[in-house]
């Protein structure tokens, strides 16, 4: 047994990075890793992540059990989350991660500390641990290897679990009881089916009018205390009169629509509705996320049974609401505790969630009250609705008034302290709109909308990648290497960048310094404004740290080369086509390249999910009509002769200056609409770290003094920057730069241009490139419509 003490988990994990390199070198059997996690101050112990071969992982908690759950175990798998054990995981090790979650509001703040970590919850945590260690400990763990997967959830005090391959053939048997009940029901004449298929429809009524009203008492809570959007978590202090309240109207909610259900429909026949959602989720989860089919598998059965023994008792007997109350308990048993998770794990910020899980429970719950409400009782049982939502909104207000900011329960803040070592520069900013005196004494009228354009999260590249070289202004930029996008490999972890198309850009010496960055916690969200790396679900999309006060170390503006589809490249990368030099558009690589590895400039997003708006395979006839003016107009560049007295060249270290020089200068003047989003400095220093040593680059001189009027950059087929002065513009310089790049890439290029640059364009379409992918901007950092254009040799 090794007792790991990590450190700098915040940054990438650095520290079970490193000590997932030692354990894959001196692995001489499986190893079973338990990871404690502490994303708040109390509460329960809580399993909320289990690597592979959980059946005998969870096996192991049965002597003290703490709150566990596998639809956790699904839910953790989707979010952007990391801890210490996703390195160890990556590694090939399995396990089990634990973490206290209660009292998030003191989480990454001064209060963080021993002085307010509640001794039950650090005691429940290492009896937790503690007994689960001892029996791995007495476990052959070459047995784990061959364990398969497991459901388990809380009952109670008891952990239940079974296996995976049971999961779906129990929804299959849910759905059986259901639609036999129903059958059952309707011969024996309790049940119409078209007052449950009414029941069934209107379902998803309280269900969103639930979510609906947790969204709205966050904005009204936000209303009353504006700093509870400063919280970490999204949650306050103090939760318990507004969890209590939203449950309350929730409740109302669910009353009032039982109440106009049961105008038209018998307690039998809600319920048979309500089973049969279940038995649908049952089964569609059961294919989807088993680890949470359970609820609504048991759900299922224990409301089907309810509904066939009240069909057994006449209309108005005491025995038919006892079997449907009977009937409610699986559904509160398994619902119950979830909700209870759900609450601290997402706070009040999220409680759509929870409140929306609620439901069902609250039907089951509300039926046996109903057996049939006759009309002349309607009024009276929606005034007591209305009760319940006076009752439920006066708590959330008690809330907002007692959870005042105090020397025990202070108000949350953002500042940052950053220091450039290499230039010597320290800096300290906030991104508080309104920040509070004690703020504003530091940063002055310093502010950022986002703490990550200042200081992205620093994650390291999926799979093997070179050394960590130093990089900085200062020193020669390194050299670059392929990295990977596949699966990590388990025997080279290591810290490097992610550079444009799956490169890898040794890290530099960069630190940061931030108390509120919400990394590697069970479901937590993270601070606001900040968007953390997915390595498990999108291995190729990474991140690169920055130091305040510097410019930034990624690929500043000018787009992040490789993609200028997505926030996070930076100027839109090259002008449009650019002879015409009147169109500086960002130019990029085609659909596939969207989702390689790179490096985006500071404050990027890099996570594409959503599909080209549209794709078009050949040009338009309003593009055809476009091109054919342009190529008939004397003015344009098709029939011009570049001048006797241009040069091209490969470009060099020394033409970083210039070649900023052309690109600022040219989308000044081709792109006014665009916004600008970074200065000369950080452009400077895009161009010298990034673009330069990343791309094969060509320079265009003129003159006596050999002056730089235009350059083009070239990643594999990827036509990243074309750029012209502007006062250089069609005279046949940018076709020749274009020429110069088909023959380095002369089978095929791609590359990007904005909607709006009719003239770069034209260019393009002159040149023989075909607009293929429109997209609506969502995918660029100007929020600017663009099309992305392919060439093809013939």
């Amino acid at each position: 047994m090794v007792l790991l003490f990590t450190d700098v988990e915040e940054t990438a994990q650095l520290g079970a990075r490193a000590a997932a390199r030692e354990l894959a070198r001196t692995r001489r059997g499986p190893d079973v890793v338990i990871n404690l996690e502490a994303r708040g101050t109390s509460g329960r112990a809580v399993m909320f992540e289990a690597g592979p071969h959980s059946a005998a992982l969870v096996a192991a908690l049965g002597d003290t059990p703490p709150v566990a759950t596998s639809l956790s175990d699904e839910i953790y798998r989707l979010l952007p989350n990391d801890t210490d054990f996703t390195e160890l995981r990556a590694s090939g090790a399995t396990g089990m991660n634990f973490a206290v979650i209660g009292g998030s509001a003191r989480y990454h703040g001064l209060e963080d500390d021993l002085d307010h970590l509640d001794l039950g919850s650090l005691q429940d945590l290492g009896n937790t641990a503690v007994s689960a260690t001892r029996t791995l400990s007495a476990t052959d763990l070459a047995r784990i290897e061959q364990a398969s997967e497991a459901t388990w959830f809380n009952l109670g005090p008891v952990l239940v679990r079974y296996p995976a391959g049971a999961v779906l053939p129990l929804a299959v048997i849910a759905a059986i009881a259901v639609a036999a009940a129903v059958w059952y029901a309707r011969r024996r004449r309790a049940l119409s089916l078209r007052a449950a298929g009414r029941a069934a429809l209107t379902l998803p009524l309280p269900l969103l009018a639930a979510a609906a009203l947790g969204w709205s008492a966050w904005q009204a809570l936000l209303l009353v205390r504006p700093a509870y959007a400063l919280f970490h978590l999204g949650d306050p202090y103090r939760t318990g009169p507004a969890v209590a309240g939203l449950l309350l109207l929730t409740t109302a909610v669910v009353w009032l629509w039982v109440v106009w259900v049961g105008r038209r429909a018998t307690a039998v026949d809600t319920a048979a509705g309500t089973a049969a959602w279940a038995a649908l989720s049952a089964v569609v989860t059961a294919f989807l996320l088993p680890g949470a089919a359970y609820v609504f598998t048991w759900t299922a059965l224990g409301v089907a049974a309810g509904v066939a023994l009240a069909a057994h008792t006449a209309e108005r007997s005491a025995w038919r609401s006892a079997a449907l109350a009977a009937s409610a308990l699986p559904c509160v048993a398994v619902t119950a505790p979830l909700v209870a998770l759900l609450f601290p794990t997402v706070g009040l910020a999220s409680a759509a969630g929870p409140l929306a899980l609620a439901v069902p429970a609250a039907v089951v719950v509300l039926l046996p009250l109903t057996v049939r409400i006759a009309a002349a009782h309607v009024r009276r049982a929606v005034v007591g609705g209305a009760v319940l939502a006076l009752t439920g909104a006066a708590l959330v207000g008690v809330d907002a008034a007692v959870d005042a900011p105090d020397g025990e329960h202070p108000r949350p803040v953002s500042l940052m302290y950053a220091l450039d070592a290499d230039r010597g520069k320290a800096v300290w900013v906030s991104e508080d709109a309104d920040p509070h005196p004690w703020v504003s004494h530091y940063t002055g009228d310093r502010r950022t909308d986002s703490l990550e354009k200042w200081s992205p999260a620093l994650a390291a590249p999926p799979g093997a990648c070179s050394p960590a070289l130093p990089l900085s202004p200062r020193s020669p930029v390194p050299s670059w290497t392929r990295c990977p996008t596949r699966a990590r490999a388990a025997t080279a972890p290591c810290a490097c960048r992610c550079g444009p198309r799956g490169k890898a850009l040794a890290d530099g010496p960069l630190r940061r310094h931030h108390g509120r960055q919400g990394r590697g916690r069970p479901g937590g969200r993270r601070a606001r404004g900040y968007r953390h790396p997915r390595r498990r679900r999108q291995p190729a999309v990474h991140r690169l740290g920055v130091e305040m006060g510097a410019p930034p170390r990624r690929p500043a503006p000018g787009g992040h080369r490789s993609d200028p589809h997505r926030p996070g490249h930076g100027p839109p990368g090259p002008p449009a086509g650019h002879d015409p030099g009147r169109g500086a558009a960002r130019l990029g690589p085609g659909p596939a390249a969207s989702r390689r590895s790179h490096v985006g400039p500071p404050g990027g997003r890099h996570l594409l999910r959503q599909p080209p708006v549209q794709a078009l395979t050949t040009p338009t006839r309003h593009q055809r009509k476009r091109a054919a003016s342009m190529s008939s107009n004397p003015n344009s560049a098709e029939g011009a002769t570049a001048p006797q007295e241009l040069r091209l060249r490969k470009a060099e270290a020394a033409d970083a200056a210039e070649i900023t020089n052309v690109f600022l200068a040219s989308r000044a003047a081709a792109m006014p609409y665009l916004p600008r989003l970074y200065d000369d400095e950080q452009t400077r220093y895009w161009i010298e770290a990034v673009v330069l040593p990343g791309s094969t680059v060509w320079v265009a001189e003129l003159g006596e003094k050999s002056e730089i009027v235009g350059f083009a950059a070239l990643d594999g087929t990827v036509l990243d920057h074309l750029y012209l002065r502007p006062d250089v513009r069609r005279q046949g310089i940018g076709s020749a730069l274009l020429a110069t790049v088909k023959e380095s890439s002369p089978h095929e290029l791609s590359l990007h241009v904005f909607q709006r640059n009719e003239d770069a364009r034209a260019f393009y379409e002159r040149h023989g490139f075909t607009a293929g992918e429109f997209n609506d901007g969502s995918r660029n950092e100007e929020n600017e419509p663009d099309v992305t254009y392919h060439w093809t040799a013939r």
